[in-house]
């Protein structure tokens, strides 16, 4: 794993540790905690050429309340054994109180680079988003845009061999998001998602994961901040229409 994260990767994660200690040594952290609910499609259709889509749900408090529903699907290329880039659209949904507050349409593009060492599988995935965010409230519909930047750095570690071509890994990591845009002024740092947890693979078309993520992130108001402890709950699945 030391060797995975030499140069660029080595050079993010230590830009990752200073942002995120900057960050928790602020005031007005707000904590909570959320469930996420996600199906990961991978619908093969050419030797190189494949769409990527999944649907997301997510609640807070325990199940309590609804929180998000995601929608996100594009078109892959895989480039050679190590590198694929992907272009599409994500459509998003906020709620709180059982009530949609907004909605937001989300083109991006991104690259994943991956190697492997020995047993273990790494990931560098970079991606950028275009958020367009609309919302109704007393004076009318209001509107927003910015840009995301988004660096995840990934090891997919193998732990127990099973029966039948399945086997237990542990998925650790680590995501940074930066924002840009005119209407950015407070959280040019977005959020940290640190990442763990086993995810149990049943063939080579099926994975199920439990991850904890924490998640640290900044509010576009100043000195304020949220804490979230995240149990998100994944199922990827792959489907392959090439003869």
């Amino acid at each position: 794993m030391v060797n995975s994260m030499k140069g660029p990767g080595l050079v993010l994660l230590i830009l990752m540790l200073c942002i995120s200690g900057e960050s928790l040594a602020q005031k007005q952290v707000n904590v909570s905690n959320q469930q996420w609910f996600q199906y990961y499609n991978t619908l093969q259709i050419g030797n190189q050429w494949a769409i990527q889509s999944d649907l997301g749900i997510r609640f807070r408090d325990e199940l309590g309340d609804l929180s998000q529903t995601l929608i996100r699907s594009g078109i892959e290329y895989q480039w050679n054994n190590h590198l694929r880039s992907t272009a599409g659209f994500a459509f998003l949904t906020f709620h709180l109180d059982g009530v949609r507050t907004r909605v937001e349409y989300r083109p991006y593009q991104e690259l994943d680079l991956t190697e492997t060492y020995g047993r273990v599988k790494t990931q560098h995935r970079f991606r950028m988003e275009e958020r367009f965010f609309s919302a109704t409230d007393e004076s009318g519909l209001l509107s927003s845009f910015n840009f995301r930047y988004r660096y995840r750095f990934q090891a997919i570690i193998p732990l127990i061999h099973l029966k039948n071509e399945k086997k237990l890994v542990l998925i650790v990591g680590d995501e940074i998001l930066l924002n840009s845009g005119k209407e950015i002024i407070y959280n040019i740092f977005d959020s940290n998602r640190i990442l763990i947890g086993p995810a149990l693979h049943l063939s080579p078309n099926m994975d199920i994961s439990v991850i904890y993520n924490h998640l640290f992130a900044q509010k576009n108001q100043p000195e304020m901040f949220s804490r979230t402890h995240i149990v998100w709950v994944g199922i990827k699945h792959k489907i392959s229409l090439i003869n």
